[in-house]
């Protein structure tokens, strides 16, 4: 079997997600592929909608239906353990795809060589197949080599490869090494991806919005409650750890440092003040995130990737908050503040 796609499901039901997901992955203009549905005990009825898929796609869909709640971490290990795929390739269940991006992933994969091929993709906020904006940076290839990667290419890749949808991966890139993604956690493709990234022999890009990205109301990825402010400083850690533990720390140690400084400082803290201004109990996780980003990289300040990778009014949060927490705090209410009044005036 040339493709096995893996899908973690979690309450999905409403509004026909899951179907429109699961009919696009059925309508590829390829045949020799299979789809591994992981409901990850869902309190709606979607497994009873992915049973009724695999009735009727007995040939094409298989479902696996977790006992308990291990978030999208342990469904994608789930759909891992049963993958027969030489590929494999990973949608969000409220994501759908274009009927021939695994063909054209494939494609490429089969006639370069690549063990990692990827597609750029298109935020929606309806489900058709029109494109909307792209995804900018290096999900959209711009900043990413292909071909034969060496050091400088993995670090591309590493820094700005993006999440584990949009692309298909050799079996031997995923199956050839022991860990997985994290269980129980959000963010958990933040720890994992910058490892596999790392082994990439040879990548290569499709120019084209293939996946198409829903952007959902009150998705995963939206907002910041306690536990998704913990399970991303952790997913940061994570990085941190995996690469000390596997020896590429020192290699990519300035891609290592410059991904802490994006997810667990700066994509933090604009959370943070974002939805929290007034806060003192969140002032105070950004006073102790402060002196963590401190004690684990303390010449943070000097990463190469600030001409690049940040804009420059983030540099100078950082460099006011190492030495006062509560003046770069200030600027940042101040500043999300005056945003919002600014678009209530527009209106």
């Amino acid at each position: 079997m040339i493709l096995s796609v893996v899908v973690p499901c979690y309450n999905m039901a409403k509004d026909g997600i899951i179907n429109f997901c699961l009919d696009s992955i059925l309508n590829q203009t390829i045949s020799d592929y299979e789809i591994i549905c992981i409901d990850d005990c869902s309190t709606d009825n979607t497994l009873e909608i992915l049973q009724d898929y695999q009735r009727r796609f007995p040939e094409k869909i298989k479902v696996i239906a977790h006992k308990t709640n291990k978030r999208q971490g342990g469904a994608r290990n789930s759909g891992l353990e049963i993958a027969q795929g030489d590929f494999i390739g990973f949608v969000d269940a409220d994501d759908f795809i274009a009927p021939d991006m695994y063909e054209k992933l494939l494609n490429k994969a089969l006639e370069t060589g690549a063990d990692c091929v990827g597609c750029t993709a298109s935020l929606k906020y309806n489900f058709d197949f029109t494109v909307g904006a792209r995804f900018k940076k290096g999900i959209a290839g711009h900043d990413l080599d292909t071909g034969i990667l060496d050091c400088a290419g993995r670090k591309k890749l590493i820094l700005n490869g993006g999440s584990v949808w949009s692309k298909i991966y050799k079996r031997e890139l995923i199956y050839n090494y022991p860990e997985r993604f994290p269980e129980g956690v959000f963010f958990e493709d933040n720890c994992i991806m910058p490892l596999i990234y790392s082994r990439v022999k040879q990548f290569e890009f499709i120019n084209e919005p293939l996946y198409y990205y829903y952007q959902r109301p009150n998705a995963v990825t939206k907002g910041l409650s306690i536990d998704r402010f913990e399970n991303r400083l952790n997913s940061a850690r994570t990085i941190v750890k995996y690469a000390k533990q596997y020896n590429h720390y020192d290699l990519y140690k300035a891609e290592i440092e410059a991904l802490f400084i994006r997810i667990f400082y700066i994509n933090t803290f604009i959370s943070m003040a974002q939805y929290y201004p007034f806060s003192i109990q969140w002032f105070l996780k950004f006073v102790s995130m402060t002196e963590e980003i401190k004690k684990e990289f303390p010449d943070y300040l000097n990463n190469p990737y600030w001409g690049t990778e940040f804009k420059k009014k983030w540099y100078i949060i950082c460099s006011v908050a190492k030495k006062c927490p509560v003046i770069s705090w200030g600027f940042l209410v101040f500043y999300f503040s005056a945003q919002r009044i600014w678009k209530k005036i527009k209106k």
